[in-house]
């Protein structure tokens, strides 16, 4: 991981992927979020108060765009089983503002990805 990239290689350093130009990436986890043995990479880039939000396929590097936050003053991230009788891991992220004019509120989002990482599941609320 650079300051603005991050690359896989194999066990001899081989390059696998990269991905380049992400301002300000921040790591939040590394698990089997589909529930088939791969990894997924769970990933921000911040540029000027905008919060990108990006699941990343360990196995291809394709990086699948999750959400974008603006204005959030205390928004929150919840990772693990929360349904049940689904396969992989579920992400739960609220987000507390609305990029102005819109009236103040935030997002509540639940993804699954238990038909695999690049065909993320929502359901997304707004309060």
């Amino acid at each position: 991981m650079g300051a603005d990239s991050i690359a896989c290689r194999d066990n001899r350093g081989r390059l696998l992927w990269r991905l380049d130009n992400l301002l300000n990436l921040t790591i939040i986890d590394i698990l089997d979020f589909a529930g088939d043995g791969s990894r997924g990479i769970l990933m921000t880039t911040t540029r000027a108060g905008k919060v990108d939000t990006y699941i990343v396929n360990g196995l291809t590097g394709k990086a699948n765009h999750l959400w974008l936050d603006e204005n959030n003053f205390g928004g929150h991230t919840r990772i693990g089983r929360l349904l049940p009788d689904v396969p992989g891991v579920q992400i739960a992220a609220t987000a507390s503002g609305q990029t102005p004019p819109a009236p103040h509120g935030g997002d509540v989002r639940l993804v699954s990805f238990e038909e695999g990482l690049d065909a993320r599941i929502f359901a997304s609320a707004s309060v």
